[in-house]
């Protein structure tokens, strides 16, 4: 698929987002500063999927092609996700942002990945999610591969950097979830790497900020994110315990903007 955007693109630093929605966006835009309100990337494009939970679809109009990143690219035309300020950090490099990324999703069942084999054990809480066992590591991994088909077609020639990865919310209410979560993540970026056949590939992972009102096993899946970073080269953790959320789960606009700038100095270390 030829694409006018990408023309005059030589080579770009390619850059994976996923997760959960944080990462996805519904930070709200209209809580900006007015420096990133207006902002229009010169440099920076993302390219995401429409990856959904439930009847939440993110807007077709931002979603299958590449565009500049700007405030309005997340969930829907009026939030941004972690998109906004890993640009805001990488403007002047030509960049490129694949993702992928659903609210409300697992890593224990739909981002759980083929090593970490079935399961039949419930989350609870009457969550039915309509991508299902193992579906958003085989959508994201479809993703990133379409993404970097498009790329390699308009001649540009791509590279891996690394990896934002920005969940845990949902494995830290359940018990199950969150006490499997050290080796599920740990399975996670393994696979990630060798389906991309990126065995160094770097990531960068959120640290869970914990609401333990919301979260009753937040301490578990905080001491798993820990412990997969020592476990593994090239890992960092990403803090988010200074950041403040507007509704215990998602980030005030100000903080997503920082987040993702931090997502960025991370994977550029």
């Amino acid at each position: 698929m030829k694409t006018d955007i990408l023309k005059t693109l030589k080579n770009a630093d390619v850059y994976l987002i996923g997760g959960q929605s944080n990462a996805l966006g519904v930070s709200k835009c209209a809580e900006l500063p007015p420096e990133d309100a207006c902002y229009v990337s010169k440099t920076v494009l993302l390219y995401q999927s429409g990856a959904f939970s439930g009847a939440r679809a993110i807007d077709p109009e931002v979603c299958g092609r590449f565009m500049y990143v700007r405030p309005g690219l997340g969930f829907k035309r009026d939030t941004f996700g972690l998109e906004l300020g890993m640009a805001r950090e990488s403007e002047g490099r030509d960049c490129i942002l694949l993702k992928y990324a659903c609210d409300g999703s697992s890593l224990f069942r739909e981002w759980r990945p083929p090593s970490a084999g079935e399961t039949d054990l419930p989350l609870g809480g009457g969550f039915t999610w309509e991508r299902g066992l193992h579906g958003h590591f085989a959508g994201f991994i479809e993703h990133v591969r379409k993404g970097l088909g498009i790329l390699q077609e308009n001649g540009v020639e791509a590279r891996i950097m690394g990896m934002a990865w920005e969940q845990g919310n949902t494995d830290a209410i359940y018990e199950t979830s969150a006490n499997g979560y050290c080796d599920t993540l740990i399975r996670l970026v393994k696979d990630i790497r060798a389906e991309l056949k990126a065995p160094g590939l770097p990531f960068a992972i959120g640290r869970l900020k914990a609401d333990y009102s919301i979260m009753p096993f937040a301490d578990a899946v905080r001491a798993a994110q820990h412990t997969a970073a020592n476990s593994l080269k090239n890992i960092a953790l990403v803090e988010k315990d200074d950041l403040s959320a507007f509704d215990k789960w998602h980030f005030r606009a100000p903080d997503e903007v920082e987040l993702g700038r931090r997502y960025a100095r991370a994977l550029r270390k």
